[in-house]
């Protein structure tokens, strides 16, 4: 099964969602490798930071498909990357991609919730008509609402603190 952030580089390698990762975030701004490690630890609150030896050898095979390039060479060899116009059309396709996989996981939703967890499918997929809600408001709507989403997760947060201190 190929995962909707696969994508096959003109040398004919798949690419994963670290290569994904790294095209999103040097769009938005050039960064070196270190940069990008730190950014994913940071993201992932320290759940997931890609090796060295992953990441590098991965900025150098983005390069050389010309996905990514050298913006500068700062001291002690720092090489900061920056993504290629080619490299943003991969990823514009990517995303276009991965809409069309949402809507059809969106689809079965009901059918994955109950696979996933069967006691609280109707939990699971209310909270997937959400996101496909709120996804599809208006950029106006936006901080409307994440507002709305705050005071839900606060609201779930007592509901976890008075759980846990009925469980003590």
């Amino acid at each position: 099964m190929t995962s909707i952030f696969n994508f096959q580089t003109k040398s004919g390698k798949q690419q994963g969602i670290l290569a994904v990762y790294i095209l999103h975030s040097l769009q938005n701004q050039p960064k070196s490798g270190y940069d990008i490690l730190k950014e994913i630890t940071e993201k992932t609150k320290g759940a997931w930071t890609p090796s060295k030896g992953t990441l590098y050898p991965l900025l150098s095979k983005l390069e050389n498909d010309e996905l990514i390039e050298i913006k500068q060479v700062e001291q002690r060899s720092k090489t900061v990357y920056e993504t290629t116009t080619k490299g943003l059309e991969q990823l514009r396709n990517i995303k276009k991609h991965a809409k069309e996989m949402e809507e059809k996981i969106t689809q079965f939703g009901n059918i994955l919730s109950e696979i996933i967890n069967e006691e609280k499918s109707d939990i699971i997929m209310t909270i997937l008509q959400i996101r496909k809600l709120a996804l599809q408001l208006s950029k106006t709507k936006q901080k409307e609402i994440q507002s709305t989403l705050d005071a839900v997760l606060e609201r779930l947060n007592i509901l976890a603190e008075e759980e846990e201190i009925s469980n003590n």
